[in-house]
């Protein structure tokens, strides 16, 4: 699952601004991808435990299978930039085993942890960069 934010095309205002607005897209991509994340780890059907620990937020272009890392090991926590191009920020969360797909159509739990994360929250922490 990624999250991405389109920030403001087309806008040709100070620099300072511009740049101010970017590390606020930053600051809400990443809480919601870690909010999600944190959810997605309550809310997934444990078998050993290795999707659980496989759950953890990375940047789109770094996505690949992690299942062996995550055997008895949490990735969780790790706190990557936010990678971009034009007028957007992207990051991504999700299980990262080879078999994490098949588990969400069998036994959602990323759809679920993104619906309960508080866009108050996100906001709130966009709000941090100015």
């Amino acid at each position: 699952m990624g999250f991405s934010i389109e920030l403001i095309p087309n806008f040709h205002g100070e620099a300072r601004l511009r740049g101010q607005i970017r590390e606020s897209g930053k600051l809400a991509v990443k809480k919601a991808a870690h909010d999600t994340a944190s959810a997605a780890k309550d809310i997934v059907h444990v078998v050993e435990g290795t999707l659980q620990n496989s759950i953890t937020v990375f940047r789109p272009s770094e996505a690949r299978d992690r299942t062996e890392e995550a055997r008895g090991h949490d990735l969780g926590n790790e706190d990557p930039e936010p990678e971009g191009s034009g007028d957007s920020v992207s990051l991504a969360v999700g299980g990262t085993t080879f078999y994490a797909f098949f588990e969400e159509l069998l036994h959602p739990y990323m759809e679920p942890a993104l619906r309960s994360i508080k866009s108050d929250d996100i906001v709130a922490a966009a709000r941090k960069a100015f």
